[in-house]
């Protein structure tokens, strides 16, 4: 009977634990994070066409397989060898690119991915275009962290559209390829940078910097060595670069540890207090109930009266008979 309360008791305590825990994570989880604070930002940034696909070699293009160089050539000849990468407060990634030979194309929609594996949709559309370059601008959202494009151009001599890639490396500050710029550097900072960025005047840190200048479809060239893995640059709240997919979480702020730790204390508490009722109380009960049973079963027997004298020995003379022995003698 004892173990079987026991383990009634050990099992109470143990789902009041569980209970409790699971109300502490909820009221964790339940804690609002605090939002994280994106500094806004204009690069421009080194584009490096690719008719293949730059990560696994294949042509995704459903054109003639022998005419491979001279869809490259092309590739490279409508491609302008830089991109305005913007950021906004929000977090929201827009990439501006320009495409040379303008009234030979119809349209172009892109696709991006930060690995060159998975590619998702990136809504866009034509922004600028200069008659006399012959040159059309699009502007594309895609995800924080791309450095691939896939792109899908329509061609109106082939009529068709042609699939080739694009990869994003070695960007610097400011829009010094004089793209139609939407945002406003600097802002989600303590200090904003002057509003002189914003119009495209290239700041003091992009001027120190070796500004590429605009190159013809002849110029393009694609990008080696490290610069063409670097992509997009991040910042997260503290300004700190995360580029390449790190994603800080801020930490628990002094309130919520000390709600936690209030939140551990109390389950403890709970299920002691189960265990005491339901074991620990129900055990002395039972002990003191026994001792009460056993004191009851050895009360002391009355003390005996005290035996009376024993007689003298019918032979024996009490002093009184030789008294009268005496007196009848006299």
């Amino acid at each position: 009977m004892q173990n079987t309360s026991s383990r009634r008791a050990f099992r109470l305590a143990a789902f009041a634990l569980a209970a409790a825990l699971v109300c502490a994570l909820a009221l964790v989880g339940f804690q609002p994070s605090p939002a994280l604070a994106v500094v806004s930002s204009v690069k421009t940034a080194e584009v490096a066409p690719s008719y293949p696909n730059p990560i696994t070699g294949e042509i995704e293009d459903p054109g003639d397989p022998n005419m491979v160089a001279m869809a490259e050539s092309m590739m490279e000849g409508v491609t302008f060898p830089y991109a305005l990468v913007e950021t906004d407060v929000d977090g929201n990634v827009f990439v501006s690119l320009r495409f040379n030979l303008a009234d030979q194309e119809n349209g172009v929609t892109m696709e991006a991915s930060t690995d060159g594996t998975e590619y998702v949709a990136a809504p866009g559309e034509m922004v600028a275009s200069n008659a006399e370059d012959n040159t059309a601008d699009w502007r594309f959202q895609v995800p924080a962290g791309t450095q691939y494009l896939r792109s899908h151009l329509g061609v109106i001599p082939i009529e068709r559209e042609v699939i080739y890639f694009l990869t994003l490396g070695n960007s610097i500050d400011g829009n010094s390829a004089n793209f139609t710029q939407t945002v406003t550097p600097g802002e989600g900072a303590e200090e904003p940078e002057p509003a002189a960025a914003a119009a495209g005047e290239p700041t003091e840190s992009a001027a120190e910097a070796a500004e590429p200048e605009p190159a013809s479809a002849d110029d393009a060239a694609p990008v080696t060595g490290e610069g063409a893995d670097e992509g997009i640059a991040e910042y997260n709240a503290e300004g700190r670069d995360v580029t390449g997919g790190v994603d800080e979480q801020p930490g628990l702020d002094g309130g919520t540890i000390a709600l936690v730790i209030a939140i551990i204390v109390a389950v403890a508490a709970v299920a002691g207090i189960v265990v005491f009722l339901a074991y620990v109380r129900p055990k002395r009960a039972r002990q003191a109930a026994a001792a009460a049973a056993a004191a009851g079963t050895t009360t002391p027997r009355p003390t005996e009266a005290p035996a009376a004298p024993a007689k003298a020995e019918s032979g024996a003379d009490s002093p009184d008979e030789d008294a009268k022995g005496e007196d009848s003698r006299a």
